[in-house]
Parts: C-alpha cells; sequence; structure tokens
C-alpha cells in the first residue's frame, strides 16, 4: 500500500483491512470504484464503504465529490496514531446529499504531514454501485 514511499508511512495490514482501505488520495485525483457486498459493511442498515488514505503536501481546503448510481455517502476522519488506525479516528466532516441528486460532496481543510480516513458508502445496504470520487484542491 505504501505505493507513493514516505508520503505514505507503513501501516500494519490488520488496520488496513480494518479501515477498509481500497487505495491512496493525494489531490488531485480521480479514483472510479464500486461498493458491493464484498466490501466492508459497517453494520446492519448502514451500507457497504471504501475507505482511502488521504495526505494532502500543502495546507488548505480540499473538496471530495462522488458521482454514483447509489444514495452516496462520504465522512473524513482525521488519524490521530497509525498503529491503532481504526480506533483512533475523529470525524470531521460528514455528508448525504450536499452534490447533484444524491450524491455526495465534501470541503475541509487539511494539513500536511496528518493522516486522513476519507470513506466512500452506500446510504444504507441496498445502495451498492459504481462511483466516481474527484479529490480537488479548492
Amino acid at each position: 500500500m505504501d505505493s507513493l514511499g514516505d508520503f505514505f508511512p507503513q501501516i500494519p495490514h490488520e488496520q488496513q483491512a480494518a479501515a477498509c482501505l481500497r487505495g491512496e488520495v493525494v489531490p488531485p485525483v480521480t479514483i472510479r470504484g464500486a461498493i458491493a457486498t464484498t466490501d466492508c459493511h459497517v453494520g446492519p442498515g448502514e451500507g457497504y464503504v471504501d475507505g482511502f488514505r488521504v495526505r494532502v503536501s500543502s495546507g488548505g481546503s480540499v473538496g471530495f465529490a462522488v458521482e454514483s448510481t447509489f444514495d452516496s455517502e462520504l465522512e473524513i476522519f482525521r488519524v490521530d496514531d497509525l498503529a491503532h488506525y481504526v480506533a483512533s479516528v475523529v470525524s470531521l466532516a460528514y455528508d448525504d446529499n450536499g452534490g447533484d441528486g444524491l450524491d455526495a460532496l465534501l470541503v475541509v481543510d487539511l494539513v500536511p504531514a496528518t493522516e486522513y480516513l476519507l470513506r466512500v458508502s452506500g446510504k444504507d445496504d441496498f445502495s451498492r454501485g459504481t462511483y466516481t470520487l474527484r479529490a480537488t484542491v479548492e
């Protein structure tokens, strides 16, 4: 998972799995994916998720937008301890329908040398399909 060298420090494999990590995001970037029943399940009625590690090289506002074939949600967390990745997250922002139609949109201020976890999910267990995630520097 450490394809960007020291920019994304190593984290234990079991923490990667627990966070449902599917990749890394360094804005600006576009990622295509899908929410399916084979993804991590948050809980009954809460849907399936794809997680992405996020880092920025300079501070400022970053926009995250999802275009999807389902009712999508976005949530971004600050990770305070890489060794205990999931247990140390603090939610910074959440959106359900801030984009077009049922799509999610977030704009958050991020700082360098900080690890963030971005989750793309469906609104519920029946919200599945393909999506395009765009991360932009605002």
